[in-house]
């Protein structure tokens, strides 16, 4: 039986929402045996268009919708640069909280 992994990342700031991390890092995970919730597939089930400006969405809409997925994960996988975006931050502190299991990714010495 698969477990089910959380995807936490920066996407605001970002070419195209940073969708296509989320996608490689849920393709990744999928192949380690994971079920994953990527917030990006979510958001493309949404209609967002990442070429729109987000504050023509209701972005507290897109965050309820992300913190009801994360509480009913086994884990959540935090991206590098994650504690640079409000969403990643709340969704580790909701994770701390609910003493869901937390993965961080290892920034390669490249990106220093």
């Amino acid at each position: 039986m698969s477990k089910t992994i959380y995807i936490a990342g920066p996407m605001s700031g970002i070419t195209n929402l940073n969708w296509e991390a989320f996608d490689t890092k849920e393709l990744q995970l999928t192949n380690e045996g994971w079920t994953c919730i990527n917030p990006a597939r979510l958001d493309r089930e949404a209609g967002i268009d990442p070429a729109r400006v987000m504050g023509d969405y209701d972005y507290t809409a897109c965050a309820l919708r992300d913190v009801e997925a994360l509480l009913k994960c086994d884990a959540i996988y935090l991206m590098n640069n994650w504690q640079h975006s409000r969403g990643a931050s709340w969704e580790r502190a909701l994770a701390v909280h609910h003493d869901i299991r937390r993965f961080y990714e290892v920034p390669r010495l490249e990106d220093f």
